[in-house]
Formats: structure tokens, C-alpha cells, sequence
């Protein structure tokens, strides 16, 4: 998973992820602009009237200017790892000009790259708990040298995006989940709610199925385990406690509704015109 991190340039969405964690080392938190200018990664969706050069902003960004469509935990991530690796942001300049090297740039690549390949080696470690708690030793040990050589896992573990911690977290809070269900202990219910939080402040969509899948299972807590009530109070308090202050200070929910919905792109009962090709 480390072999030559350095080797390739980073893609555009990797790029994307290091320009968000350029910006936490700026502001302390992932802002809409660097080197004095907007940031554009999506589709722009929202009008801008505000701004005398730019027609339209990205709807990445909520109107305080933050980041809203990514999760923080990744872009934080990569961010300290600059700062262990001596990578430091750019400041505007008067004129175009280039800022780094060939080694330079191979450097930040590398620093770019490392929290995923951490994050990966921590999913080998997930899946093999899992797989021990749920089918024995034996599941373990084939679930572990199964990730360990997939393509797939060593791909997303060498990218600088969220995909790696989002897979480890995903991982981590399917073998809490197994756990509320064996054991039902408080603490079970608190670090599962913990490790949702942390899958929140990495992908969103992901949660969201995360917590589906724990809507499937509480017909199981209510009727298989005591105090239940306590201990979905508690693993509400510890969701709250760690999603809401984020969507409150960076006003998520105001934001959030300017994204088209996808629904609106769909039409049905077009007919299908075929054109014949002729010599």
C-alpha cells in the first residue's frame, strides 16, 4: 500500500482533497478559497449576485464560505500530515508562477497519500475482528488475506481521498453493531456512537446507510435486551453531541437544500430514435 506513493501525480480529486487541507493549515478550518481565488470541484448550482467576477459559486461550500459536501475528518487528516511532512500553503502572488519543484511536488504527494495508507492498514485490522465476531477465527483470518491482496482495497488505500477511512470506519461500526446485538453493553452503544460520528465527519451517504442498517436492528434491541431505552439514549446523546454543533457552525441545513436533487435530471418516456448508418 506505501510502495512508491510518489510515483504517479495526484488525480483531480486527490488534488481536490490537498487544496482543502492547504486551506485548514491557513484558516484552521477547510474554506471556499485559496490563493485568493474560489474554489470550484463540483457543478455550480447557486447563483452568485455578490460577486462582481463570478456568475455562479460551488455548492461544495455552505454560505459561510466552509466546507459542506466533504467530511472534515479526511481534509484534517491529509492536513496534519503537511504539517508533519514540512508541506506549507502558497500566498497569492501578482502573477501566475510556478510554486514547487519536481521533488517539492513529490513530497506533498506522498504527505497526501499517507493518512490513506494508514487508514487501510487499520481496515485490514476492522475486517478481521469483524469476521472473527461474527463466524470465528477462521472467517477472520479469510477476510483478512482476502482485503490484504484485493486490488480494490490497496487502490483506495493509496489515494488521498476519504475512500479509505470511509471503508475502515464502515468496517468498524459493522463490528460495533454485532456487538450491541451479542453483548448489548453500555459501552458498546457509546463507542458505536462514537465511531458514527466519525463516519459522519467522513461520508455522509455512507452514514446514512450505516444508520439504516442500525434502524433494521432496533426491533432486535427492543425485544432482546434490558435497558435498552438507556443505552439508545445514550447512543443518541453521544450523534447529537458530535453532529450537531458542525451543523449548526457551518450552516449546513441552509445550504443544503440549494443542491439539485437528482430526481429533477430524471425523465421517463422518451422515445428512442434510431439512426440508420449507411455506407
Amino acid at each position: 500500500r506505501s510502495w512508491q506513493l510518489g510515483a504517479s501525480p495526484l488525480w483531480t480529486d486527490e488534488a481536490e482533497t490537498g487544496i482543502n487541507a492547504l486551506t485548514v493549515l491557513q484558516h484552521g478550518v477547510p474554506v471556499g478559497r485559496y490563493l485568493g481565488l474560489p474554489i470550484f470541484e463540483n457543478t455550480l448550482t447557486q447563483t452568485w449576485p455578490e460577486s462582481p467576477e463570478y456568475e455562479f459559486r460551488d455548492s461544495s461550500y455552505s454560505d459561510r464560505g466552509l466546507a459542506i459536501y466533504h467530511g472534515w475528518l479526511p481534509i484534517y487528516a491529509v492536513a496534519a500530515s503537511f504539517a508533519l511532512n514540512g508541506v506549507i500553503p502558497d500566498e497569492p502572488a501578482p502573477k501566475p508562477t510556478v510554486r514547487r519543484n519536481g521533488e517539492e511536488m513529490r513530497r506533498l504527494t506522498i504527505a497526501a497519500r499517507i493518512p490513506s495508507v494508514v487508514f487501510g492498514t487499520l481496515f485490514l485490522v476492522a475486517v478481521f475482528l469483524a469476521g472473527r465476531e461474527f463466524y470465528g477465527n477462521d472467517a477472520g483470518w479469510a477476510a483478512l488475506a482476502a482485503a490484504t491482496v484485493s486490488t480494490t482495497t490497496i487502490s483506495l488505500a493509496r489515494q488521498a481521498r476519504y475512500y479509505s477511512l470511509t471503508l475502515t470506519l464502515c468496517a468498524f461500526c459493522a463490528l460495533m453493531m454485532g456487538l450491541m446485538m451479542k453483548r448489548g453493553r453500555l459501552r458498546d452503544f457509546v463507542l458505536g456512537g462514537i465511531l458514527f460520528v466519525l463516519l459522519f465527519h467522513t461520508n455522509m451517504l455512507a452514514f446514512a446507510g450505516a444508520c439504516a442498517v442500525f434502524g433494521l436492528l432496533a426491533p432486535w434491541f427492543l425485544v432482546s435486551q434490558d435497558r435498552i431505552g438507556s443505552k439508545l439514549a445514550a447512543l443518541g446523546a453521544t450523534l447529537a453531541v458530535g453532529t450537531l454543533p458542525w451543523v449548526l457552525v457551518t450552516g449546513f441545513m441552509a445550504s443544503a437544500p440549494n443542491r439539485p436533487m437528482a430526481r429533477s435530471l430524471l425523465e421517463m418516456g422518451h422515445e428512442v430514435t434510431m439512426i440508420e448508418q449507411r455506407p
